[in-house]
C-alpha cells in the first residue's frame, strides 16, 4: 500500500502538476446494483488526534484548491451527483477515481462473497467497551479495503427512542448520548486507520421509520442538542469523518439535507466539520434547497443537484459559485486527505481465508461480549460442563443463517454458526442436544401427510404438482414456470397433529395468502400488498386454531402474488409455510435444559417500516408453555431492540440477549450457556414492561408504517429512556444499563475529587468519581460500572441523573480495584437556547456510581463554585479519548 507522504503531498500541492489521471484498465464502469468489487485504491491511514494533523490537513487543502481551480463549472456540477448506486464520480483529466462506497455499517455487502456479518450495532452498544468499538471499526475497515472499497457506509448511531424503531439494529448509540459519543468516535478512527471512510450516519432525528421519507420531525432545540445531536457532535469533534449522510425525514420543518440550521450553522459552522455530506439516497426533493442547505453531493445520481437545475440559479445569483466550489472541495479534500489521488491501484480484491478469519474472530468477541444476561434464577446458567446432559432446543432461528434485520445492513453471510451449531460444539462430550421441530415454525420441516397438491397459474397458463414441503422461493428454484413468477397458486393437503391444544400457523409471501384449516380461515393477510413503497419487506402472517391430537384435518392455502416486494435485502419472493405446536410433549419435562430460541429477524423488523413490540407467532404461548413444562427453560431473544417479555418473563429461569448477534454468534451462544465464556454486557437500552410505559408511547403516530403519519412530536422532550422512566416512577422489566454476569460484585464508597476549577478550557477534567469494585465471587469477571450525574435545584427541567461516565473492570475471584472515571465540564452542562451555548449552573451535583440505572450502589455530592459558558465548538460531550500513534 502506497503512503501518502509529506514530499508527494509536498510535490503535489506546491508544483502546477497534479496526480497523474487513472487509466482507462485502472478504472470501472458505472457500478452495478449489486456488483462484486474489482479493484481497490488503497488509501493511508488518516492521522487523527496528533502532529503533524495541522501539517497533513493543510497538505490535503493545497492539493483540493488546485484541483477544484482546473474545474469548469460543468464539472463541478456534474461531480457533487453520485454515479452508479453507492459511488463518487471519477474525474480522469484531474486524477479523481471513482470512490467505491459499501453499505457497510454491519458487514461489506456489495462484494462477491459477502464480507463478515457482525452483530447488530445494538449488541456493540452492550458491550459498553471502547476498544472494541476501535477494534471492530478497524476490522471492518479492513474488510471494506480488503474488498476493494473506500468508503464505508456507516456506522449508524441514531438513537433508541422507541421500541418499534425498524432500524435500531443499525445503531450504536442505544439510548443514550453519552454512550455512543463514547463509541462512535472509536468505531470511526478504527474504520479511517485502515484508509478508508467512514461515513456517519442518517443526520438526525431518523429514529423510526414510520413513512420516513415524508415525515416531519418536531423536535425542540434543547432537546435536539442535549440527546439527539450529541453522538454526531462527539464523532465529527473526535473522530473526525469523512463523510456524513443526511436523513430522509424532516426535522422541524425542513427535510434533513435541505436544513441549513443542521448542516451548515450547526454541523460545518459550529462544529467546524470539514468533510462533506452526502444525502441518503434521493432524500433531496429540491436541488436548489439542498444546495443551500448543506448538502455536498446528491446521491445516488445527482437527480436534484445538478447543472440543469443549478446553473441558472448559478446565472442570476441565486445560488454563488462559491456555494458549489465548496462542495467540489470538501469531496476532493477527503480524496486527498486519504491520498486517493496517487491513484495507487491494487488488483486484489479478495480476501485469503486467513484474513477473514481474522474478521470473523472479531464477530465472535463482539458476540461475547455484547451478549446481554437479563435473568438467571437460582444460577441456571452455566449449564453443567463436567458431565454429559440432555438438551432440548426450540425455535427455527436456531437452525437457519443467524437472523438479522431487513434492509441495507442485512448480509447473506457466506459463512456462519448458527445458534444450535453453536450449542453442540460447547455441550460436553456425550451431550444430546435435540431440535424440538415439531414445536418450530421451520417451513423445511413441516409436510403435510403426504405432502401438497398445487395448482400454479402464470400468464393464462395452469400447471400441477405435488410439493412436498412449500419452502418456494420464485427467485431459486421455486417456481414451476422456470425462470417467469406464479401469478396465483392454490395448496390443499392434510395434517395430523401429535399433541392437543393450540398450534400455529404462518404464512411468508409476497402476495395475499388465505390459509383455511377444516375451511375455517385462520390467516388473511387482506390485499397483500407491500405496507411501505421504500424497500417493502415481505412480512408473514399467522394465526391459531386449537386442534386434536390424532385428527387429520384438511389444509387449504390460497396466494395470489403482487407487485414491489424485494427479493433481497433480507426481503423475500414466494410463499414460506409452516405450523407448529404449542403445547409440550410430555417428554420435555425430561431435558436437563430447555433452550427457546426466539425473537424477529428480517421478516419483522428493518429499514423502510417499524417493528412490533409484542412477538409475533404466539411466542408467548409457547415460551410460557415451555417453561410449565420444564422450569429449566432459558429464552434465547434474538431482536434489535426491547421486546415484551411480560407474559413469560417470571416462569421462565434464564433469559440471553444477543441481539442480531452475526455470523459467529452462535458459537458466541454456546460458549456463554456453557459458561465458557462469563457474560458482560450491559443493556444500552430499557426494556419496558408494557409498551404504554414508554415515555413516546403518548406521541407515537399509530397506525404503524402509515404514509398517512406526516409529523412526529418529540413531545417527552428530555425524558427519553430511562429519564422518563425516573421521571414518572415507572418500573421497567430491565432497566438501562442491566446486565448479569456468573460473578458477583460490590462497589466500595464514592468519592469526588475536584479536577481543574475553575475550567477555563472546555475539555479539561474538573471532577473525578473515585471508588472500588470488589469481585465476590470464585470467578473471574467483567463488571461496567456507570457514573451518573444530576444537578441537585437546577434552574430549568432536568432529568434526575444522566450517564456521564463509565468503566470496565475485568476482576480475579476476590480482586479489590481502585476505579477512577474522568468528568469534564460537559458532564454538568445543559444547552441554553437563550444564548445558543453549554452552560454549567453553580451548584450542588449528585454523582451515582452502579452496576445499573436502577443499581446505584453509592452516591456522593459536588459543588461547582461558578457558572460557566462552554464553547459549541471547542467543548466535547465525553473526556477526549487518547489516542496511540499511527505508525
Amino acid at each position: 500500500m502506497k503512503k501518502l507522504t509529506l514530499a508527494t503531498c509536498l510535490t503535489a500541492a506546491l508544483t502546477s502538476t497534479v496526480a497523474a489521471p487513472v487509466s482507462a484498465q485502472q478504472t470501472r464502469g458505472a457500478a452495478p446494483a449489486l456488483h462484486p468489487a474489482q479493484r481497490s485504491l488503497q488509501g493511508i491511514p488518516a492521522v487523527r488526534g496528533h502532529a503533524p494533523d495541522f501539517l497533513q490537513d493543510w497538505l490535503a487543502d493545497q492539493i483540493a484548491d488546485r484541483i477544484v481551480r482546473k474545474m469548469t463549472l460543468q464539472e463541478k456540477l456534474d461531480y457533487i451527483g453520485g454515479t452508479g448506486a453507492w459511488d463518487i464520480k471519477p474525474l480522469t483529466r484531474l486524477g479523481l477515481p471513482q470512490i467505491y462506497a459499501t453499505d457497510a455499517s454491519l458487514g461489506v455487502r456489495l462484494s462477491s462473497p459477502a464480507g463478515v456479518s457482525y452483530p447488530a450495532g445494538q449488541a456493540l452498544a452492550s458491550s459498553w467497551d471502547t476498544h472494541l468499538a476501535k477494534q471492530f471499526g478497524s476490522s471492518l475497515g479492513r474488510d471494506a479495503r480488503q474488498l476493494g472499497f473506500q468508503n464505508v457506509l456507516g456506522p449508524g448511531v441514531n438513537m433508541y427512542r422507541t421500541p418499534y424503531a425498524g432500524r435500531a439494529f443499525e445503531y450504536m448509540s442505544g439510548e443514550d448520548p453519552y454512550l455512543g459519543a463514547a463509541l462512535v468516535p472509536q468505531v470511526i478512527d478504527g474504520i479511517q486507520d485502515q484508509g478508508v471512510w467512514a461515513t456517519l450516519k442518517h443526520l438526525v432525528a431518523n429514529d423510526e421509520e414510520n413513512n420516513r421519507l415524508a415525515v416531519n420531525i418536531s423536535v425542540d432545540e434543547r432537546t435536539l442538542r442535549e440527546l439527539y445531536l450529541v453522538p454526531f457532535e462527539s464523532a465529527v469533534k473526535a473522530g473526525k469523518p469523512a463523510n456524513i449522510m443526511c436523513a430522509f425525514n424532516g426535522v422541524n420543518g425542513p427535510l434533513a439535507c435541505e436544513n441549513a440550521h443542521l448542516n451548515n450553522e450547526i454541523v460545518k459552522q459550529q462544529w467546524g466539520f470539514k468533510g462533506f455530506i452526502e444525502s441518503d439516497y434521493n432524500a433531496l426533493q429540491d436541488g436548489t434547497k439542498g444546495a443551500l442547505g448543506g448538502t455536498d453531493l446528491d446521491m445516488p445520481n445527482g437527480k436534484f443537484m445538478n447543472a440543469t437545475t443549478l446553473q441558472p440559479l448559478i446565472d442570476n445569483g441565486t445560488i454563488p459559485q462559491s456555494v458549489i466550489d465548496d462542495k467540489v472541495r470538501r469531496i476532493v479534500r477527503q480524496i486527498a486527505l486519504f491520498g486517493f489521488t496517487d491513484n495507487t491501484v491494487s488488483m486484489d480484491n479478495t480476501q485469503t481465508p486467513e484474513q477473514r478469519a481474522q474478521s470473523q474472530a472479531m464477530a465472535r468477541d463482539i458476540a461475547r461480549e455484547g451478549t446481554v444476561l437479563l435473568k438467571n434464577d437460582h444460577n441456571n446458567l452455566p449449564l453443567a460442563s463436567d458431565h454429559p446432559l440432555k438438551v432440548a432446543v426450540i425455535g427455527y432461528r436456531s437452525v437457519t443463517a443467524p437472523p438479522s434485520g431487513f434492509g441495507s445492513a442485512n448480509i447473506n453471510p457466506n459463512e456462519y454458526v448458527n445458534d444450535i451449531d453453536g450449542i453442540r460444539a460447547a455441550a460436553p462430550q456425550g451431550s444430546q442436544v435435540d431440535y424440538i421441530d415439531r414445536m418450530s415454525l421451520d417451513p423445511g420441516l413441516t409436510p403435510s401427510v403426504g405432502g401438497f397438491t398445487g395448482a400454479y397459474s402464470s400468464n393464462g397458463q395452469t400447471v400441477t404438482r405435488d410439493d412436498r414441503l412449500i419452502n418456494l422461493d420464485w427467485n431459486n428454484g421455486g417456481s414451476p414456470f422456470g425462470s417467469a413468477m406464479p401469478d396465483a397458486a392454490v395448496w390443499s393437503g392434510k395434517i395430523t397433529p401429535t399433541t392437543t391444544g393450540d398450534h400455529v400457523f404462518k404464512v411468508r409471501a409476497d402476495g395475499a395468502v388465505r390459509v383455511q384449516i377444516d375451511g375455517q380461515e385462520i390467516v388473511n393477510n387482506g390485499a397483500g400488498t407491500v405496507i411501505t413503497p421504500s424497500i417493502p419487506p415481505t412480512i408473514p402472517s399467522y394465526g391459531t386454531i386449537r386442534l386434536q391430537a390424532g385428527q387429520t384435518y384438511d389444509v387449504s392455502i390460497q396466494y395470489e402474488r403482487k407487485p414491489n416486494y424485494f427479493g433481497t435485502l433480507g426481503g423475500f419472493q414466494g410463499v414460506q409455510f409452516s405450523w407448529a405446536s404449542l403445547v409440550p410433549t410430555t417428554d420435555l419435562g425430561q431435558y436437563d435444559a430447555v433452550v427457546v430460541v426466539g425473537g424477529l429477524g428480517s421478516e419483522y423488523e428493518g429499514e423502510g417500516f417499524d417493528r412490533p413490540f409484542i412477538l409475533p407467532e404466539a411466542q408467548d404461548e409457547l415460551i410460557a408453555n415451555v417453561a410449565a413444562a420444564n422450569p429449566r427453560t432459558t429464552v434465547v431473544m434474538h431482536a434489535g431492540g426491547g421486546v415484551s417479555m411480560r407474559a413469560w418473563v417470571d416462569k421462565v429461569a434464564s433469559v440471553l440477549y444477543p441481539w442480531y448477534a452475526g455470523e459467529e454468534g452462535g458459537a458466541a451462544i454456546g460458549e456463554i450457556l456453557f459458561g465458557k465464556v462469563n457474560p458482560s454486557g450491559k443493556l444500552p437500552i430499557t426494556i419496558e414492561r408494557d409498551e404504554k410505559d414508554n415515555p413516546t408511547y403518548a406521541n407515537y403516530p399509530f397506525p404503524q408504517n402509515s404514509t398517512a403519519n406526516k409529523e412526529i412530536v418529540y413531545s417527552e422532550g428530555l425524558l427519553n429512556g430511562y429519564r422518563g422512566f425516573e421521571a414518572k416512577g415507572i418500573t421497567p422489566e430491565f432497566a438501562f444499563g442491566h446486565g448479569l454476569s456468573y460473578s458477583t460484585f460490590t462497589y466500595g464508597p464514592v468519592h469526588v475529587t475536584f479536577g481543574n476549577v475553575p475550567y477555563l478550557d472546555d475539555r479539561q477534567i474538573v471532577a473525578r468519581a473515585q471508588f472500588t469494585i470488589t469481585n465476590t465471587s470464585q470467578r473471574e469477571g467483567t463488571e461496567v460500572a456507570q457514573v451518573y450525574v444530576g444537578e441537585d435545584a437546577p434552574p430549568v427541567s432536568r432529568p434526575k441523573k444522566e450517564l456521564k461516565g463509565f468503566a470496565r473492570v475485568t476482576l480475579n475471584p476476590g480482586e479489590t480495584r481502585q476505579v477512577t472515571v474522568p468528568l469534564n465540564a460537559r458532564a454538568f452542562a445543559w444547552f441554553d437556547t437563550s444564548v445558543n451555548t453549554w452552560r454549567i449552573d453553580r451548584g450542588s451535583y449528585t454523582v451515582s456510581v452502579g452496576g445499573a440505572s436502577d443499581a446505584i450502589a453509592g452516591t456522593a455530592s459536588i459543588t461547582l463554585p461558578r457558572d460557566q459558558l462552554l464553547s459549541v465548538k471547542d467543548s466535547l460531550p465525553v473526556v477526549e479519548p487518547t489516542r496511540r500513534s499511527k505508525q
